[in-house]
C-alpha cells in the first residue's frame, strides 16, 4: 500500500477516535450536545425520615455543608457539567484509602485521607459544592449493596440534574445512573433543606 495514502488513513483514523470515542462529548454550544449525555431514571422521594447519628454529627461539625444556598434542587446538566462529576468521582476516590480496619461510621470527616464510604460521598460532595453545584442537587443517599445476605448499608453521593439522578461511589470507577447500580434506594437527603432526609419509594423514568 502506497505509505502516503497509509499515512492519511491513520491520520483520519485518530481524528475520528478523537471526536467518537468512549466518553467523548459535542462542544459546548452544538445544538447535539444536550442527545449525547447520558440520561437517567429519578429516585421518587418520600416521607420524612430521621437522619442516621453520623449525619447529626457531620453537620454539628459542618455547619455550612448542611445549610441552603438558594440555589434550587436541579442542576443543568452539559457536557462540561458531566465532565466535572467524572474527574470529582475520580479525585476523592484517588485521594481516600479505604479503612479496612477501623469501625468508627459515626464521625465523618472532610479532611479524612484514610475512610469508609462516608468520608468519600461526603469530601466529593464538597468539592461540588465548592465547583458553584446547587446543594439541593447534591443528596447523601443511603442503600443497600446486595453484595450479600446481610443487605450491607453504603453510603453515595446522589445527584440531581435535568437529565435524571446519577451517582457518585466509591465503589464505581464510573459515575452512574440511579438505575444502573443494582442498590437498594433507603433514604437520602431532602430538597426541602440539607439536614432534612427522606425515604425513598423507587425511581421513575425521566421525560427528558
Amino acid at each position: 500500500m502506497n505509505k502516503r495514502f497509509l499515512g492519511f488513513l491513520m491520520v483520519l483514523g485518530f481524528a475520528v477516535s478523537m471526536t467518537t470515542g468512549v466518553g467523548a462529548f459535542p462542544r459546548i454550544g452544538d445544538p447535539t450536545a444536550r442527545q449525547a449525555l447520558p440520561r437517567a431514571g429519578a429516585l421518587v422521594d418520600q416521607s420524612f425520615t430521621p437522619a442516621h447519628y453520623g449525619f447529626v454529627n457531620f453537620c454539628d461539625r459542618y455547619g455550612d455543608q448542611c445549610s441552603s444556598d438558594g440555589k434550587g434542587s436541579l442542576a443543568e446538566m452539559d457536557g462540561e457539567k458531566w465532565s466535572e462529576l467524572v474527574a470529582v468521582n475520580n479525585l476523592v476516590n484517588q485521594r481516600i484509602e479505604p479503612d479496612r480496619v477501623g469501625r468508627d461510621f459515626e464521625h465523618w470527616s472532610l479532611e479524612a485521607t484514610t475512610g469508609h464510604c462516608n468520608e468519600y460521598a461526603i469530601q466529593k460532595r464538597k468539592e461540588l459544592i465548592d465547583r458553584g453545584w446547587p446543594i439541593g442537587a447534591l443528596s447523601l443517599a443511603v442503600v443497600h449493596t446486595r453484595f450479600d445476605e446481610k443487605n450491607i448499608f453504603h453510603l453515595v453521593l446522589t445527584v440531581r440534574t435535568d437529565r435524571g439522578d446519577f451517582v457518585l461511589d466509591n465503589l464505581h470507577r464510573l459515575v452512574l445512573p440511579v438505575n444502573k447500580t443494582g442498590y437498594g434506594w433507603v433514604m437520602r437527603q431532602s430538597t426541602v433543606h440539607p439536614r432534612l432526609w427522606v425515604s425513598i419509594g423507587g425511581r421513575r423514568e425521566t421525560d427528558i
